[in-house]
């Protein structure tokens, strides 16, 4: 056998090789396609949520605060809108009141269908935004009721994924509990109702969700346990 020989028979085992690999390659990545691996692409398509939720939250704090800088009061800022009825605001007689107003307002960005548990898709609120002035934050401001926005009935681990990035505990693998009543259901149109408390705990001690602006919880009684949601300060009364 001569050396060109010996060559050529290398050059072919070593092709043979090159497909062998690449068919066993090919079939550990068809298997994690097929098994959806939901644990790997889960983490990557929750922490792009999460990432755009803590940045849509902050560009309506900001838009808010800077109508409060402009000269108008809490109680004339407008959330009206032309995708979500019900937001209209009387106080409001300007147009440049009106977050979402045409040409220097805020685009009204309709949330990721993903970013939801599609087993509360019969809720209120379910797939969209909440703005409401019901809710009493614990350890933010004075006991008058906050300025709000929630996003509720989100996948938990979007939610845990939120607190992640915010630097807030997840006890036990699962975001803190609000064991009491939080309204997710009462549109802002300028007016307060300290109806309910967020942040609450009944638990001696338990203290991952006061004096925060922001966070995500998962319900207890209303909204239910198993069910998770993310709310941002608006403005601190």
């Amino acid at each position: 056998m001569t050396d060109h020989d010996l060559q050529r028979g290398s050059v072919i085992f070593y092709l043979f090789l090159a497909v062998a690999l690449f068919a066993a390659l090919s079939l550990a990545v068809g298997n994690i396609m097929r098994s959806g691996d939901p644990d790997s692409i889960g983490k990557e398509v929750a922490k792009t949520a999460a990432t755009d939720i803590l940045q849509f939250a902050n560009s309506w704090r900001r838009a808010v605060q800077g109508l409060r800088i402009d000269g108008f009061d809490d109680t004339e800022i407008s959330f009206e809108n032309d995708f979500v009825a019900g937001y209209a605001n009387a106080n409001c007689t300007v147009t440049r009141c009106r977050i979402f107003a045409a040409g220097d307002g805020l685009n009204h960005r309709a949330p990721d269908a993903d970013w939801f548990d599609t087993a509360q898709s019969a809720q209120s609120g379910y797939g969209g935004y909440v703005v409401s002035g019901e809710n009493n934050v614990v350890g933010i401001g004075t006991t008058d009721p906050d300025l709000v926005l929630v996003v509720p009935w989100l996948k938990k681990t979007i939610c845990t994924t939120i607190n992640d990035q915010l630097g807030i505990a997840n006890p036990g693998g699962a975001p803190p509990k609000d064991t009491g009543d939080v309204d997710m259901a009462t549109l802002f149109t300028g007016t307060y109702t300290a109806t309910e408390t967020l942040g609450y705990t009944a638990a001696p001690g338990d203290t991952e969700l006061q004096s925060l602006h922001a966070a995500c919880f998962q319900g207890d009684n209303d909204p239910p346990a198993g069910s998770y949601h993310f709310y941002q300060v608006l403005i601190a009364r």
